[in-house]
């Protein structure tokens, strides 16, 4: 690691080990390819909100008036974590119990601490502080409770007395908050595989996969539209950028998404492959970039940088990615096959323009000096059409979760707007061999 990068020649595949980096870390070899080679809400948590005065709040129905009127009143309500949501984000959650609670409201109680996780049942009458005190996230703490952060079996979730939770019915709750019948249909349209363990969608481009503050539409938001009604909605297991297309899995039980969950933290189990139309025409035409990327506050934006160490002299995660030219329409752009061997945040369309200086068409946080380029094309395509970047998830295999000897293979059609930016560059869908 003395540069950071090695460099070894090897055919392209699946086992490929070329070392690739910029000039101030590694040089480029060329590797020459082998020869022939339902319509109800989404279900509220099934646990009992365990807090007696909560349970009486409201119009204290079914409850006699003397026994509301003198029940004491708690301060948090506390809720068990059982096994089908254990996993899911803590944000979700939450709004799941609080359907009438907007969004804004309730990240600045997460903020401020007053939406408490706990490992701990403490009893109805607890102080705040007393429930405070057995935040997992610690008093002295600078950071606050992660909207993101996975819930795990048997933790407690400890809302304000006031923040009110209503029963689930039919087509009510933040279904309507952000979900039109246009993208029911798109979703389950979407669909391109299905069976007992999982789900496989091609997720559109500029939909993000969970929701949260400044986001409109999620895949996280439709997942109860992509089963039959009374159905457990699938479960999120892995991400892709907002405007990334392609295959994304979801777990339809608990099970497979633990076995899915770890498919890709072995990396070895699962082989993803994207394309990318980027700017010009990398040399060498196929590689594996073996480059470290750390996140770095430029300009107001985080992007992830090309960095060999952070400030307190520890090594930054090293990337890896293989890449293979499909096609190339003259210098000036190419139709590229990236296939991940890390998962770094922006790991494809930072080592396309780092390493290889090709960066992703319409990909404004890492064009580099490349911006002027694209200008081409604005007369020729839909303004909408280079709103954004052009990286789509093409296919991906895996074990089946239920039958380790029975592999999976699912691959997602490219998007309207990207058949159009092939089609007008004659990089056709189907690469020639």
């Amino acid at each position: 690691r003395q540069t950071g990068c090695s460099l070894i020649s090897a055919p392209y595949g699946e086992n490929s080990h070329l070392a690739l980096s910029t000039r101030s870390y590694a040089q480029v070899t060329e590797i020459r390819p082998n020869a022939g080679a339902g319509s109800a809400g989404p279900p509220r948590p099934s646990t009992v909100i365990e807090s007696a005065a909560a349970s009486l709040a409201g119009s204290g129905a079914g409850v006699p008036a003397t026994a509301a009127a003198t029940a004491p009143r708690a301060r948090f309500r506390r809720v068990r974590v059982d096994e089908e949501y254990a996993g899911m984000r803590l944000d979700r959650f939450v709004r799941l119990l609080t359907v009438d609670a907007p969004q804004s409201l309730l990240q600045r109680l997460l903020r401020k601490r007053e939406i408490v996780l706990s490992a701990r049942s403490l009893p109805e009458e607890a102080t705040r502080a007393e429930v405070r005190a057995a935040s997992l996230v610690p008093s002295g703490s600078r950071s606050a409770l992660q909207p993101s952060r996975r819930l795990e079996l048997g933790q407690y979730v400890y809302l304000p007395a006031h923040l009110t939770s209503s029963a689930p019915t039919k087509g009510s709750g933040e279904k309507n908050m952000a979900v039109s019948k246009k993208d029911i249909q798109e979703i389950r349209k979407a669909i391109l595989y299905k069976d007992n363990d999982l789900i496989a969608i091609n997720k559109p481009s500029g939909w993000a996969v969970q929701g949260g503050s400044g986001i409109a539409k999620s895949i996280d938001d439709l997942l109860p539209y992509l089963v039959k009604e009374g159905e457990k909605p699938p479960r999120i297991v892995h991400r892709i950028d907002k405007w990334t297309s392609g295959v994304l899995l979801l777990a339809r039980t608990r099970q497979a998404a633990q076995e899915i969950t770890k498919m890709f933290k072995d990396r070895q189990l699962i082989n993803k492959v994207y394309w990318a139309v980027v700017l010009g025409k990398p040399k060498p035409q196929s590689g594996l970039i073996k480059m470290p990327l750390e996140r770095v506050r430029v300009n107001n934006e985080d992007k992830m940088m090309q960095r060999e160490s952070l400030s307190d002299g520890k090594l930054t995660k090293m990337a890896i990615t293989q890449y293979k030219t499909l096609r190339s329409a003259g210098r000036e752009y190419s139709l590229l096959e990236l296939i991940p061997e890390t998962g770094r945040t922006h790991q494809l369309r930072a080592h396309c323009l780092y390493a290889i200086h090709a960066p992703i068409v319409g990909d404004r946080k890492y064009l580099g000096n490349y911006h002027s380029t694209t200008s081409a094309l604005e007369s020729h395509l839909p303004k909408e059409d280079l709103s954004n970047y052009y990286l789509h998830a093409k296919h991906i295999s895996l074990p089946s979760p239920s039958d380790p000897k029975q592999r999976i293979r699912i691959e997602a059609p490219v998007p309207p707007r990207m058949k159009r930016l092939l089609s007008f560059l004659g990089l056709d869908e189907t690469p020639k061999k």
